[in-house]
């Protein structure tokens, strides 16, 4: 908590006023109590909801138990799937990227989120239908540092939103951290190191076009294979999502160990597949205006990918061939070859919580413990190791 404090008052000095798609930072204190600590943080007020409640219409306790093909295919009353024509759809997406890219760009030096969902950014709609929606990105209560995350990674909890995680994530939690270390394939632990949050955004992109796309009446070529893909994808992980709280970790690591058709191995692949889906679209000429949406979206998603934060945007508005020339080989390369399977090595899982200090933040960290003020882990650790390993809180929901 005090590192979320200190990061949301180093960002908004960054930033000052000019970035409205993040919280601004107004003070914090930190209190010592017998067995913990409080921090208390006061952030500025952003407008709009849950882009999850806008979208779906359901709360965010109800997505554990709702159908799976409810929140795939929809419609679910009271929210707004299938609701839009293909180029609004992509639109919303494309103002997705490019608003909370402009937080990354600060955010990636420091710290990375690891939380991003549908539910931690929020959506305000305006009312004049030709306005642009503001999206702004909350929580950054998982947040570690970007600095020594290279390091830490290996004895650091898993954390987020099951959803939204890496297939390197899912490695981890199937077969522990030395089954991604020794994995022949070295781009699905770059990407958990170094592009979490890239993954999180691209799919959240995604996820967006096709639960706001009106299709088949509003017909895109080759958007119904992306479709399809996705739907294979999205299902799977919103069933494990729902498995996680309604039978507990344990029985989703053995989901993903035992099952032959819906491991870790087949996930990769499903990623693989909906990678193709979106480039063979995006060569569509018809799709030609949301091109390069589309193969942003592949690559963010890809353990190959390439794109940055900064590149973002502006490849958003330039021709798909020079879209595809930037990103290189990261979408034809490897990473969308089938997948081996690999057999797990013997390992020893890592379930360590420790927080390690980088540079510009250490210093208030060394304070607050030299001091007291709080204890040197500021997070409760649970005595149950499936529940050390998976560290997701929602503090409005009681997610963890």
């Amino acid at each position: 908590a005090v590192f979320e404090a200190e990061l949301m008052r180093l960002l908004t000095a960054s930033s000052g006023p000019a970035n409205v798609h993040m919280p601004t930072y107004m003070a914090h204190s930190a209190v010592k109590s017998d067995s913990a600590g409080t921090v208390k943080l006061a952030m500025s007020y952003m407008k709009g909801g849950p882009l999850d409640k806008w979208l779906y219409g359901i709360s965010d306790e109800e997505h554990k138990t709702v159908r799976v093909d409810a929140l795939v295919q929809g419609p679910l009353p009271g929210g707004r799937q299938g609701s839009m024509a293909f180029a609004r759809a992509c639109g919303m997406a494309h103002q997705i990227l490019v608003q909370l890219s402009s937080v990354f760009v600060l955010l990636e030096p420091v710290a990375f989120h690891r939380d991003v969902s549908s539910h931690n950014v929020l959506l305000d709609v305006p009312i004049d239908p030709d306005a642009t929606p503001h999206f702004s990105l909350i929580d950054f209560g998982l947040a570690v540092r970007s600095g020594s995350w290279k390091q830490d990674w290996r004895s650091s909890n898993l954390a987020g939103d099951p959803r939204y995680w890496t297939p390197a994530a899912w490695m981890a939690f199937a077969y522990g951290f030395r089954y991604l270390q020794t994995h022949p394939k070295a781009g699905f632990q770059r990407q958990y190191v170094a592009r979490i949050d890239h993954f999180a955004v691209g799919v959240l992109a995604l996820e967006v076009v096709l639960a706001l796309w009106r299709s088949p009446e509003d017909a895109a070529p080759g958007m119904e294979e992306v479709r399809a893909a996705w739907s294979t994808y999205w299902s799977l992980s919103i069933r494990m999502f729902q498995m996680f709280h309604t039978k507990g970790a344990q029985e989703v690591r053995n989901f993903l160990t035992h099952s032959q058709d819906e491991g870790v191995t087949s996930l990769a692949d499903h990623l693989r597949r909906l990678r193709q889906a979106l480039k063979a679209a995006a060569k569509q000429p018809a799709n030609r205006p949301h091109a390069a949406l589309l193969l942003i979206i592949a690559d963010l998603v890809n353990e190959s990918g390439t794109a940055s934060w900064g590149e973002v945007p502006a490849m958003l508005s330039r021709p798909p061939e020079s879209v595809e020339a930037a990103l290189g080989a990261s979408g034809t390369g490897d990473a969308d070859r089938p997948q081996q399977r690999f057999v797990q090595p013997n390992h020893v899982r890592s379930i360590s919580g420790a927080w390690c200090p980088v540079q510009e933040l250490v210093r208030v960290s060394h304070q607050f413990s030299e001091s007291g003020a709080l204890p040197k882990s500021s997070r409760a650790v649970s005595t149950d190791s499936l529940s050390r390993l998976f560290a997701h809180r929602r503090r409005s929901s009681g997610y963890f």
